[in-house]
């Protein structure tokens, strides 16, 4: 056989070998999956529902399942919603073999805290902005764990949230014969615009307040200015906007504040407890809608008590 044979077949059989290690290693790669956040299904307290900029806080952990050592993955990062979905900056990615558990707290303003054990806290919440500027405090309803397989396709990451106050309203109705009625004092007081926040969402669907501030007469919380209320469209005044309120487990030391005065004539001032043989207390999670009608003679209250997302039921305040 000639040299130059012997050189063409070496060369075929480089190229047999070159194709051979090829097809060994064109194998598909292991795919990476991106963590995201799915849609929050719980409702906004101002508007019923979320707005572009809108964000909550996530704490996240996941345990190898052969060693149970704990790893952070999200610390208090914040997911924002563009207003189609919920996005946090960066990508992370799920780790095969691992059980993950999520925490949430909305909205991510609030200075709140998670340990590795799932424990929120939140020290001296204030809830004494009214309005459009009031804080609709929410938490992650329970522990969401999820475990991840090699192998698996991970859904996006759902986290139910619950509302940690009370939403309450009071509105005042000109329903009698005066042509306009004034109001030069109306406060609220006995009720807390203040107080620490802790929960465990493994065991506790709620959390539980301490160190809780009260407010008190002429302390200026919850104290509307002075208005007017006349008849027709005008004859009605959400007098706070949205309250969202600390929850109140005992109403007994809670009042209204008032004085007022129909058609520039005597004004009548007085103090009138907000508890009530059928609402004794303000619990998280519901709507209270305390509606007072002023006419010549006097002043009546209703109040309706309702879970945050329902519709109305009225009851009488007695």
């Amino acid at each position: 056989m000639k040299s130059s044979d012997i050189k063409i077949l070496s060369l075929l059989s480089l190229g047999l070998f070159a194709s051979c290690s090829t097809t060994v290693i064109d194998e598909k790669p292991v795919e990476d999956y991106a963590i995201d956040f799915a849609e929050v299904s719980t409702r906004a307290a101002i508007d019923g529902s979320f707005s572009s900029g809108d964000s909550y806080s996530v704490w996240g952990w996941y345990v190898v399942n052969s060693s149970g050592v704990q790893n952070n993955v999200f610390d208090k990062t914040e997911v924002k919603y563009d207003g189609t979905s919920w996005k946090y900056d960066g990508t992370k990615y799920w780790s095969p073999d691992c059980t993950y558990s999520f925490y949430a707290v909305y909205p991510h303003s609030v200075d709140s805290n998670c340990t590795e054990n799932g424990t929120i806290t939140i020290d001296g919440f204030d809830a004494s902005t009214t309005g459009e500027g009031a804080i609709d405090l929410m938490t992650s309803k329970k522990v969401i764990s999820v475990e991840y397989n090699k192998g698996d396709t991970p859904s996006s990451v759902q986290i139910p949230m619950v509302h940690e106050l009370a939403r309450v309203k009071f509105t005042v109705k000109n329903a009698g014969k005066a042509a306009k009625v004034n109001f030069n004092k109306f406060k609220i007081n006995g009720v807390h615009y203040s107080g620490d926040f802790s929960k465990v969402p493994s065991k506790d669907e709620y959390g539980t307040w301490s160190s809780l501030l009260t407010t008190v007469k002429d302390d200026g919380k919850f104290s509307a200015p002075s208005f007017e209320i006349t008849t027709g469209e005008n004859a009605e005044k959400n007098v706070f906007g949205d309250m969202l309120m600390i929850p109140v487990a005992d109403l007994a030391n809670a009042e209204i504040e008032y004085s007022y005065s129909c058609d520039d004539g005597e004004e009548r001032s007085a103090i009138i407890p907000i508890k009530t043989s059928s609402v004794s207390a303000w619990e998280h999670g519901k709507s209270y809608s305390y509606s007072i009608t002023i006419s010549t003679e006097d002043l009546n209250i209703n109040v309706s008590v309702v879970p945050w997302e329902e519709k109305d039921t009225s009851v009488s305040w007695e």
